[in-house]
C-alpha cells in the first residue's frame, strides 16, 4: 500500500477517532444499563463521574506513550 497524502493521512486519522468515539460512547452506554439493570447500581452521576475520571486518565497516558499530542498554542504547556 502506497503512502498517502498528508490530508488523506488526517482524513483517516479523523475518522478512526470518530470511529473510536462512536465505538466508546457505546460501550459506555452498555456498561452503564448493565450495572444499573443487572446489579442495581443506581448512582448515574457517579457513573458520570468515573467516566470523565477514566477518560481524563486514559487521555494522559495515550499522550505519554505518544499517541496524541496537544494542538494548540504550545506555550500552555
Amino acid at each position: 500500500m502506497a503512502p498517502g497524502s498528508k490530508a488523506e493521512r488526517k482524513a483517516a486519522l479523523d475518522a478512526g477517532a470518530w470511529m473510536f468515539n462512536v465505538v466508546a460512547s457505546v460501550g459506555i452506554i452498555m456498561v452503564n444499563k448493565a450495572l444499573m439493570a443487572t446489579h442495581g447500581f443506581s448512582f448515574a452521576t457517579t457513573l458520570t463521574g468515573l467516566h470523565f475520571a477514566t477518560t481524563t486518565l486514559m487521555t494522559q497516558v495515550m499522550k505519554w506513550l505518544g499517541y496524541i499530542q496537544r494542538l494548540g498554542n504550545p506555550s500552555l504547556g
